[in-house]
């Protein structure tokens, strides 16, 4: 686990999450956004700490809700969007 200082909103998504693995970790979540399974290693190793894509935060407000983790899936679909959105208003 890192000792990094962590924003407030997420202390408690946190700990719920570091409160829900099981013996290796790991803990199965849905996703908020698509209802997916996948596995979240919220103490370190996990596959989002290695994803290319990276979400802003606080997320915009129609991505908000998603609160928790979402699957790799999702992870890029929303990056997509929102680049693509990016791009579309620098021109």
């Amino acid at each position: 686990m890192t000792d990094a200082p962590i924003l407030p909103r997420f202390a408690k998504v946190r700990a719920e999450a570091l409160a829900a693995v099981d013996s290796s970790n790991m803990r199965r979540i849905a996703c908020a956004r698509c209802g997916g399974g996948f596995a979240c290693n919220p103490v370190g190793g996990c596959w989002c700490a290695k994803e290319e894509y990276r979400l802003p935060v606080p997320l915009p407000d129609e991505f908000a809700a998603l609160g928790d983790c979402v699957c790799p899936a999702c992870i890029r679909a929303i990056t997509t969007i929102l680049l693509a959105r990016r791009d579309a208003g620098s021109r």
